[in-house]
């Protein structure tokens, strides 16, 4: 719930913006704050965790994660741009990049 109202928040506060363009972003940006509403919630979890050993767990499971999202919405956004800003690039240029940019072989998911 808290993720979603995350995005909800970031839309309410874009809302304003006289440009349309400037409303919507990528994926990897609108994430931000959907996952800083949940970090807003730990203090919380302890309604839903009871056992301290298993709170502890929670946490320290889902900070892993969105540390682990961060640099890789680092990667996505630097490869877009190196596509967008190399508009002729073959089919292997577009692999050698990836591999280029995306040194670690971590994914979130």
């Amino acid at each position: 719930m808290f993720h979603e109202g995350g995005h909800a928040v970031h839309s309410f506060l874009v809302h304003s913006l006289r440009l349309n363009a400037f409303k919507h972003c990528p994926s990897e940006i609108a994430e931000l704050a959907s996952m800083s509403m949940e970090l807003l919630t730990i203090p919380h979890w302890d309604v839903f965790f009871t056992n301290q050993e298993d709170l502890n767990r929670a946490k320290k499971d889902h900070l892993i994660h969105v540390i682990s999202c961060l640099p890789w919405m680092a990667t996505i956004d630097a490869f877009q741009h190196w596509v967008y800003t190399h508009p002729d690039h073959t089919l292997a240029e577009r692999v050698e990049n990836w591999n280029r940019i995306r040194p670690y072989r971590l994914s979130p998911l």
